[in-house]
């Protein structure tokens, strides 16, 4: 959580995606780039207020980054891990479940928007968003003490949907082409070497650590990051990609 009058100029400072017009009770994904435009995290932001934002983060830790960068250019902000506990509902059913847990008014939530819901009297945010192609809701529980109960309720009222425990499925996440910090991408590669390009702006006037690096990386990577469709089984001992007997790439 980043909170304070400079919230929103230190998110800036953490990613090249321009989040100048940004309003409250959307998500963005944003790649976080360090000052050599490598990729350091890739967050979901969410704005929940002026001075409130969120970062759901990926697989290595932003807080001290953040806080660091928050002392470094004396911002007025507090870098906090909240006690938040999301949980996902995801699925072709997810809809029709969410309803009859929070209410019919869940359906109003547009994707990649966010707005509080309430539980059992307690308000929570709840976005239409999560790490699969299914579709789905994302839950940020802030009250431990309900969440024995929220577990047992999306069971119960969803015994004929065939609900489920589940967890992010490595297959379709690789063949929907989301991306897995630490496993497809790390600090050494920078987003156009991803298939990030959409989330830059190089010609936007925002205050940005990797806007500069990125504007000289601009075409000139030498790195590709694709997918790959086999119609046989593979042996990956090696995994070297040759093309014309030429090592053309790796697997990763």
């Amino acid at each position: 959580a980043i909170s304070g009058p400079d919230a929103y100029h230190l998110i800036q400072l953490m990613t090249p995606r321009d989040l100048s017009k940004a309003r409250i009770g959307r998500c963005f994904y944003v790649p976080l780039c360090n000052p050599e435009g490598g990729i350091v995290n890739d967050p979901i932001a969410i704005k929940l207020t002026e001075n409130d934002w969120w970062l759901s983060i990926a697989d290595t830790d932003v807080m001290l980054w953040a806080q660091g960068l928050a002392i470094g250019f004396n911002l007025d902000v507090t870098v906090t891990e909240p006690d938040i506990w999301p949980l996902a509902v995801q699925g072709p059913k997810a809809e029709d479940l969410m309803a009859r847990v929070f209410g019919e008014s869940v359906r109003d939530i547009k994707f990649f928007g966010i707005k509080p819901m309430s539980y059992q009297g307690v308000d929570m945010q709840i976005a239409r968003s999560g790490w699969s192609k299914q579709g789905g809701f994302e839950i940020y529980l802030n009250n431990p003490d309900l969440a024995h109960a929220l577990w047992d309720e999306l069971f119960e009222k969803g015994h004929d949907l065939q609900v489920r425990a589940g967890c992010p499925n490595a297959v379709e996440r690789l063949e929907s082409g989301l991306l897995s910090y630490g496993n497809d991408i790390d600090d050494s590669n920078n987003p156009f070497e991803c298939g990030l390009d959409q989330y830059i702006k190089l010609d936007a006037n925002i205050d940005s650590l990797s806007l500069p690096a990125l504007r000289a990386l601009a075409g000139k990577q030498s790195q590709q990051l694709v997918g790959l469709i086999f119609d046989q089984t593979m042996d990956f001992k090696n995994k070297k990609v040759s093309y014309n007997d030429q090592i053309v790439g790796e697997v990763t």
